[in-house]
């Protein structure tokens, strides 16, 4: 210790104060050299963030003007182009778009112009063309009209004959009733003069013999009065245009009538005409809601068919062949079944299958319409919401089943 202490207070302490010395200017020029340094250093960054702020301006300016391009070039056409999609799915097929550009933007608004264009003419020719079919429609609705009309006339005339004869039984009965009315009204009068000396008490009972024959011959009068009048009230509402409407029928009393009118009218028409008729319904059906001059159309219409049915097969001289035709009625759960079968000839099946189209007929020209089956088709069907059907084998004969609705009404 001693001898470095003696180093350092002689010739050594003069050199490491040198030595102290050059490193404290050392130091101070470092310390000069780095000031600068971080002066020129700092001037640096500040230009730097400055360009690089100049150079973030100008590309928010350049990005800016490129966005406002690129809308003006693609999203106010594809705007547009929208727009106007949705006005063509609504309908509105006037759509005017304006792009000369060539791209591609510019040539999908023209084609898509061409297209709503094209889709207006179109739609102008749909117009036109359901204008037209509208028209169509409306005549084939007043050409159907006709033809029910005429089909109804039709059936009108197969009834006639059939009326005359239904009518002619109780317009008999009222003139025998009037005729008997009219000598018993004489008898009283004599029986009154001859005895108008006698007191009324002694000849009462003459009198009052002769007037219950009155009231009994105006009673039957009445009532063969009303028989008449309703069948001319039957024939009126099946021959009227309009449509009836549905009330509580005896469906029975229905078939029978209407089965009745056809029979008179085949003989009118066909004085040779034989048949047997056989009847089977059922007592139990109640009275059902129907429209009865249509249903009565059905059953007229039906049992015509099996009258020429068994007619045609009897001229072909066949020696053991009996005409016959039958009439069932039942009840079958919530409907009522009528059948009308006959034993004629039968249908072939391929006719059964469209035997209910309008204007098919197996009838010889002239002798059918052709609408008798598919107007009877329609009415049960649509009119009344049942079923009519047909069941038929080649010479064995053919029946056709009337399903209706049914409610008990007990």
């Amino acid at each position: 210790n001693e001898e470095a202490i003696a180093l350092l207070n002689g010739e050594g302490g003069a050199v490491f104060g040198e030595f102290s010395a050059g490193l404290a200017g050392l130091v101070r020029l470092n310390e000069e050299r780095a000031a600068e340094a971080g002066r020129r250093a700092e001037s640096r960054f500040t230009t730097t963030r400055y360009r690089i702020i100049v150079l973030l301006v100008f590309t928010i300016l350049i990005s800016g003007v490129i966005a406002a391009w690129l809308a003006q070039l693609v999203i106010v056409p594809v705007r547009q182009l929208v727009k106007a999609a949705r006005n063509v799915a609504e309908g509105d097929f006037d759509v005017h778009l304006e792009n000369a550009s060539k791209d591609e933007v510019g040539t999908l608004t023209r084609s898509f112009s061409l297209m709503a264009r094209s889709l207006q003419t179109q739609q102008d020719d749909l117009q036109t063309k359901n204008q037209d079919l509208e028209l169509a429609l409306q005549k084939l609705r007043d050409t159907q009209q006709q033809l029910l009309l005429q089909e109804k006339m039709a059936s009108l005339s197969q009834l006639t004959a059939g009326i005359a004869h239904e009518i002619k039984n109780p317009l008999n009965f009222i003139t025998n009733f009037s005729h008997l009315s009219v000598e018993l009204m004489n008898d009283l009068l004599e029986e009154l003069q001859s005895n108008s000396k006698r007191p009324v008490a002694e000849v009462m009972k003459e009198i009052q013999d002769i007037l219950d024959d009155l009231t009994f011959n105006a009673t039957k009068i009445k009532e063969h009065g009303k028989r008449a009048d309703s069948i001319v009230s039957s024939m009126m509402q099946h021959a009227r245009k309009g449509r009836a409407q549905r009330r509580s029928v005896d469906v029975n009393a229905l078939l029978e009538e209407y089965v009745n009118l056809a029979f008179h009218g085949k003989r009118a028409s066909t004085p040779d005409f034989k048949v047997t008729i056989e009847r089977n319904y059922d007592e139990a059906i109640e009275h059902i809601e129907i429209v009865p001059e249509d249903i009565g159309r059905v059953i007229l219409n039906l049992v015509n068919n099996a009258f020429y049915a068994v007619h045609e097969r009897a001229n072909t001289g066949e020696e053991s062949y009996t005409p016959t035709m039958s009439v069932v009625s039942r009840q079958a759960g919530k409907q009522i079944e009528v059948r009308v079968k006959d034993n004629g000839k039968g249908i072939p099946e391929e006719v059964c299958e469209k035997i209910f189209e309008p204007f098919f007929t197996t009838k010889p020209a002239g002798s059918g319409t052709g609408l008798g089956l598919s107007l009877s088709h329609e009415i049960v069907t649509k009119g009344h919401g049942g079923t009519l059907a047909v069941e038929s084998r080649e010479g064995e004969g053919a029946t056709f089943i009337i399903t209706l609705p049914y409610e008990s009404q007990s």
